[in-house]
């Protein structure tokens, strides 16, 4: 700005000066001498202009020879005439160039009082990550950064900067592969895998869950049986306890039997009733027992209750403690209970878990490549102006983001080798101390299950066969003369029945043949599986 605003004072003056010298030119006559203030007011703007005009009057006023005088005097002329010429010409370019400079610093504006700089950044990567630990990163980084003063064009004309912005684009490659702490698929897979066996761990839950679920509904139905079977007695005893008190009554009034009889016969029918609603409110619960079990929902409507229709299992053969199928059965059970394998695949899982983070208690030695290619322009480029025919002259022309992609620059590459020991390691040790209690505790408690599930073989086969053959004689009892004691009999003989349903259901339970499972497939249902003695092979 102080230039341009120098360069307008300097033209001005230039133009003053050649107008001023012009003007003492044109007062010079033709054919007379100048006068010596003439020669002293040119001599003022163009010394060596009046020397030569000083001399060559001197001449003129010397020479007596006309013909000689009129060559001197037509040099003279033609002098004064080329200057004049060249004065105007020089005034012209002063005040167009004058008149550009202002143009020029009227573009230009205030000074800036800001100055402003500016970047954008934008990237985008990709990150596969492999079994072995390498990871692999594409990467495509694009960045734009410029500056310029504030509120000011681009352009240096108008007061701008006249810098353009860079666009830089960087694509490349990174390649990290671990040396030390994540190597290998045991450190990279071990939580996946160890997730994966958690599924099927869970999965055998949920198979133990349905067996689990098929031993509750078989007891509510068989005690739904029992009540039902209970209540059907109790009523026909009620019954006969009624046409008891009949035939007594009609005794007594014939004097065959005393008065006292009838009270007992009547007591002995109350006895009756006071079951017949206790075995009624047992058969109701019962019956919302069962529902409860199936998951459905009950109403008030009793016709809308479940009721047994299939009988009590025969009751099974004698045996003893330590039989061959007892122990077998014991022995077998192990491989085929759902929440011991449950158990013993979690153990599986911990163990996975543990190694995985095993590998991270090592120090940490990665190396580390990257290849890229980088392609950096402004996007404008300057042309001849076509306006222009000597071609000297430019002009901006936009180039576009095709620009960039066409001044491609590399293969650059970077390879570093990060090494990282961590002191005292704490926080990994821990976690690792950690998971192996967490394994030693899933150890002790498949352990424990597999002694629980022999046991439960054990302690359930014998019960139910000593059971059986108590309830064998039971069913022998057909010399009771009274009605009170017979109904005792038989009550007592649907509640062994049902306890042997309920225990073969139960050692079907514990031996792990209560349902059948097929992966992919619902659980299989198998009447036999609930009212016959399970096989140490696993068949019906």
């Amino acid at each position: 700005r102080a230039q341009i605003r120098k360069a307008v004072q300097e033209n001005r003056a230039n133009a003053a000066r050649a107008q001023s010298l012009i003007a003492g030119l044109d007062a010079i006559p033709a054919n007379a001498a100048a006068t010596n203030a003439q020669i002293d007011a040119i001599a003022a703007i163009d010394q060596p202009l009046a020397s030569q005009l000083r001399i060559l009057d001197a001449l003129i006023a010397s020479n007596t020879n006309a013909q000689a005088v009129a060559a001197i005097r037509t040099e003279r002329n033609t002098l004064i005439s080329s200057a004049r010429a060249q004065l105007r010409s020089g005034v012209s370019d002063f005040v167009k160039n004058y008149q550009d400079a202002e143009t020029s610093l009227a573009n230009l504006g205030e000074a800036p009082s800001d100055e402003v700089f500016y970047q954008f950044n934008g990237s985008a990567q990709l990150s596969r990550a492999f079994r072995s630990g390498i990871s692999m990163t594409p990467v495509l980084q694009g960045t734009m950064e410029g500056t310029n003063f504030l509120n000011k064009p681009r352009s240096s004309d108008f007061g701008g900067k006249g810098v353009e912005p860079i666009y830089t684009v960087r694509a490349g490659l990174g390649l990290t592969i671990p040396l030390l702490r994540g190597r290998g698929a045991n450190a990279t897979g071990g939580a996946e895998r160890a997730a994966k066996i958690e599924v099927d761990a869970t999965r055998l839950a949920l198979r133990h869950q349905s067996d689990v679920s098929a031993l509750e509904t078989a007891r509510a139905y068989w005690d739904l049986r029992a009540a039902q079977v209970i209540m059907e007695v109790t009523e026909r005893s009620v019954k006969n306890q009624q046409r008891l008190v009949e035939l007594t009554q009609a005794q007594a009034k014939a004097g065959t039997l005393p008065g006292i009889e009838v009270s007992r016969v009547q007591a002995s029918e109350a006895r009756s009733r006071a079951r017949l609603d206790d075995a009624t409110r047992s058969f109701h619960e019962a019956q919302l027992r069962l529902v409860d079990v199936m998951g459905l929902g009950a109403s008030d409507d009793p016709a809308t209750l479940p009721r047994a229709a299939d009988d009590f299992p025969a009751t099974p053969p004698t045996t003893d403690l330590g039989t061959p199928l007892v122990a077998a059965l014991a022995t077998a059970a192990a491989a085929r209970r759902a929440d011991l394998q449950a158990a013993i695949v979690s153990e599986q899982a911990g163990r996975a878990l543990a190694d995985t983070l095993q590998t991270f208690t090592r120090s940490r030695l990665d190396l580390t490549t990257k290849v890229w290619w980088t392609a950096l322009d402004d996007l404008v480029n300057f042309v001849a102006d076509p306006a222009d025919p000597s071609g000297v002259k430019r002009q901006r022309q936009e180039e576009g983001f095709g620009g960039i992609f066409d001044r491609w620059v590399g293969p650059s590459v970077e390879t570093s080798l990060d090494y990282e020991k961590p002191l005292g390691n704490n926080s990994a040790n821990g976690r690792l101390a950690q998971q192996r209690a967490e394994l030693r505790r899933r150890e002790l408690s498949a352990t424990d299950l597999r002694r629980t599930v022999r046991l439960g073989v054990l302690r359930t086969a014998p019960v139910r066969f000593t059971a059986g053959r108590r309830f064998r004689d039971i069913t022998l009892i057909d010399t009771i003369l009274t009605e009170e004691q017979q109904s005792d009999a038989v009550l007592a003989l649907v509640a062994a029945r049902r306890d042997v349903a309920r225990l073969l259901a139960e050692l079907r339970f514990e031996s792990g043949q209560l349902l059948s499972h097929q992966d992919g497939k619902a659980p299989g249902v198998d009447r036999s599986a609930f009212t016959t003695v399970p096989t140490a092979a696993g068949g019906r």
